[in-house]
């Protein structure tokens, strides 16, 4: 998935790409309601940081080989491209 994301990709679609199963595995062809899509998102948002942070911390450690650099940056591109679809809360 090493393209370049842009803050209209859909964040779902994404994830898939990324292997975020244990995020998707709720996901439906359509959220029946607002608060369930936010849910999903939010799913997906937070494993994604979580991925990034444990492979991350894998290359810092010289476990993992750089290459391991470019499925991070993709997970940080889900996680901004769910971001950037987020209307902030009052």
């Amino acid at each position: 998935m090493s393209t370049r994301v842009e803050t209209t990709a859909n964040p779902v679609m994404l994830a898939r790409e990324a292997g975020l199963d244990s995020a998707l595995w709720r996901v439906q062809d359509r959220p029946t309601n607002h608060a369930e899509a936010c849910r999903i998102l939010d799913a997906i948002h937070d494993e994604a940081l979580s991925k990034a942070d444990r492979w991350l911390g894998e290359v810092e450690q010289g476990r993992a080989g750089v290459a391991t650099l470019d499925y991070v940056r993709d997970l940080m591109e889900i996680v901004h491209a769910i971001q950037a679809r987020r209307i902030p809360r009052a």
